[in-house]
């Protein structure tokens, strides 16, 4: 059986915080393993993107719970796709921030200096997340932002 991949964006909540992402990837990361799921969880300056693949029935039964979540809004789907090889397939939720986001990349794959979410369709989304999935480097970068947002009692970043 094949396995799929579910894309969509969505507006984090009016009272989302950056460290709120903290409880979120732990849940995720958790969750995610125990259903052999892996994914990438990108936040832009306005919006999560976020990229699922596994089986169907997990993929599914994650994203019916993820568009319950009352810390995000406006869940727009780019739709599901069969895959053939895993973007992640070694994460079971990746995350990206900022500079992953870069004018460089925007502009190489969209002709544009930042990402529009609600501007993707489905094949642009998945590219999208299909480069983000190479910069290990950012990831890493991103990861090391939110720790130091979680002890440093000053530094917040608001939606």
């Amino acid at each position: 059986m094949k396995e799929i991949r579910l894309a969509y964006y969505s507006k984090p909540a009016d009272t989302f915080r950056f460290t709120d992402l903290e409880p979120i990837l732990a849940a995720s990361r958790r969750n995610n393993e125990r259903l052999q799921v892996t994914g990438l969880l990108g936040l832009t300056s306005t919006h999560f993107m976020h990229y699922l693949e596994g089986s169907r029935e997990a993929v599914s039964t994650i994203f019916s719970k993820i568009n319950q979540d009352r810390r995000h809004r406006d869940v727009t789907f780019y739709g599901v796709g069969e895959i053939e090889d895993r973007l992640v397939p070694e994460d079971p939720m990746a995350f990206v921030s900022g500079k992953a986001f870069s004018e460089e990349l925007c502009m190489r794959l969209y002709g544009r200096k930042t990402i529009i979410p609600s501007l993707l369709n489905q094949r642009a989304a998945v590219a999208l997340f299909a480069a983000l999935a190479q910069n290990r480097p950012q990831m890493q970068a991103s990861e090391d932002l939110l720790q130091e947002a979680l002890q440093d009692d000053y530094f917040e970043i608001s939606f």
